[in-house]
């Protein structure tokens, strides 16, 4: 029954399905095809190898200054995920990256069943195309990071809510559970920003629509299934080691909204203008926000009320699109992928507006325009990603260079020394190649050339500068990779 419906849905709507089959395609022919990035994806991709190696399940952990050390940034589903993707297929880019792959999957499944199931089948390819298709969604979902999985959570927890409220008796329970389920993995996902983002989303729509009744929703089983999912791990891991309670809560959650300097433990907060957030949701949402914006417009120019004529559910979208950038808005420590989250709104909200107003106009959107609009961002990050992978691998990733240390330095172990800065991506590769092996120490500097016969510095050019003034007469430069640069001390050091 399942299968003929769809394929219904397929010959009413051929060509934006093959649209989308040509998105998916692009996707997953290029995800694995670049090594892993730093600093983000690397450090990902490394903690769920350090517990894929450990086999502790509880703990992430990530070598910060030589010393494995506990990683509080985040919780540990996504990695959980990630090093079951290791146990079965191996180590390496694209397995990395498969929870990523099978996450943005089911968030395109949820868009396009509720877009079926509160509009129509045609509102439902679009939304699952312009979601697919959108800028930040189509290159985070070949990436090894935690906002895909995240964003998979919250996508069919706000689905789950509206279809709770218009399910038949006995299936608002279980649309109702599935809610507080969700919303349960985005916590242990990413911590508290998911159930903030559902307040904000689901308060805001309760209180312009006029207070409906929400009360058939399973509020007091749901709560508790919430807090028996989440509440276990977080007392587990803060008997393993104290003091991650304060740190995650405190100055994850608070401080990082507050301050520059917040104490953020495996890296640099990133400072812009209050309000910075509605520009990187500009951007990131090509090419679907010229479209956006000209529905708005032509709404505008026509009187049309998309309030009237798509009803609560639209307004729903529409907020629910949007809240994570009302939610980080006074935040000057924000990036775009926080965005993430709300992009299946978004795309619905888009869809619908296309189609309400191109049903109301003499002149309708050329599907043509909406199929190569789809294609842009695909075609143009695939075959940038094929075609320049060797570039760009030198200027996010130390793999190039490993691979050339190993071809050129084969003459048994190569050491290799960070003096300044190892890069998450240098855990993540060493095991890779047998002739090298990372020199790790709390203070590199002070060992460089004390320990080993065999040792290559890698530091940038530029860093050069901030060694002590013998060592910087000591160094011979051997050779260079993207970013990177190679020496070696011509002279030994006591």
């Amino acid at each position: 029954m399942l299968f003929r419906r769809f394929l219904e849905s397929y010959r009413q709507n051929r060509g934006m399905a093959w649209t989308l089959f040509s998105i998916i395609l692009f996707r997953l022919i290029s995800f694995g095809w670049l090594a892993v990035a730093d600093p983000t994806e690397s450090r990902y991709a490394e903690v769920a190898k350090q517990m894929y190696e450990s086999h502790d399940w509880v703990t992430p952990r990530l070598y910060i200054q030589g010393e494995l050390v506990p990683y509080w940034g985040k919780p540990p589903f996504h990695f959980w995920l990630t090093s079951t993707s290791f146990e079965f297929f191996g180590v390496s880019e694209w397995t990395s990256r498969l929870p990523s792959i099978i996450a943005g999957l089911i968030m395109l499944f949820g868009i396009y069943v509720f877009s079926a199931r509160i509009w129509n089948r045609k509102i439902a390819w679009l939304s699952t195309i312009i979601l697919a298709s959108s800028g930040l969604f189509f290159v985070l979902w070949g990436a090894s990071v935690v906002d895909v999985t995240l964003s998979a959570a919250v996508t069919f927890g706000m689905i789950s809510f509206p279809l709770a409220l218009k399910a038949r008796e006995q299936q608002k329970k279980l649309w109702g559970i599935c809610f507080f389920i969700c919303f349960a993995v985005a916590t242990l996902t990413k911590g508290l920003v998911a159930p903030a983002i559902a307040i904000v989303s689901i308060g805001t729509w309760w209180l312009l629509n006029g207070r409906p009744s929400i009360r058939q929703l399973p509020w007091f089983s749901g709560v508790l299934l919430y807090l028996l999912i989440t509440i276990p791990w977080f007392i587990f891991e803060e008997k393993r080691t104290p003091g991650f309670l304060r740190y995650f809560i405190v100055n994850e959650h608070l401080l990082r909204f507050l301050v520059h300097n917040y104490g953020d433990k495996y890296g640099s907060g990133h400072m812009y203008p209050r309000g910075t957030i509605w520009a990187m949701l500009i951007v990131m949402y090509l090419p679907w926000t010229i479209f956006l914006v000209q529905a708005g417009v032509r709404a505008w120019k026509n009187r049309h009320s998309l309030e009237i004529k798509s009803g609560a559910w639209f307004n729903y979208a529409c907020i629910w699109g949007i809240a994570p950038a009302i939610f980080f808005t006074l935040s000057r420590q924000v990036l775009g992928t926080y965005l993430l989250p709300g992009f299946g709104g978004l795309a619905i909200a888009t869809a619908v507006a296309i189609c309400k107003l191109s049903e109301s106009q003499e002149r309708p959107l050329k599907k043509s325009a909406i199929y190569a609009a789809a294609l842009i961002i695909p075609v143009f990050v695939s075959i940038g990603t094929l075609s320049l992978g060797n570039y760009v691998d030198e200027n996010i990733s130390v793999k190039p260079l490993f691979a050339q240390l190993e071809a050129n330095h084969n003459a048994g172990n190569q050491v290799i020394v960070f003096p300044f800065y190892e890069p998450a991506s240098a855990d993540f590769y060493e095991s890779g190649f047998k002739s090298l092996s990372v020199y790790r120490s709390n203070n590199p500097i002070q060992q460089m050339g004390s320990t080993h016969n065999q040792e290559l510095f890698i530091l940038r050019p530029k860093q050069i500068k901030n060694l002590p003034l013998p060592i910087q007469r000591s160094l011979k430069l051997l050779e260079t990779n993207g970013d990177w640069a190679v020496y070696s001390l011509s002279v030994p050091q006591s």
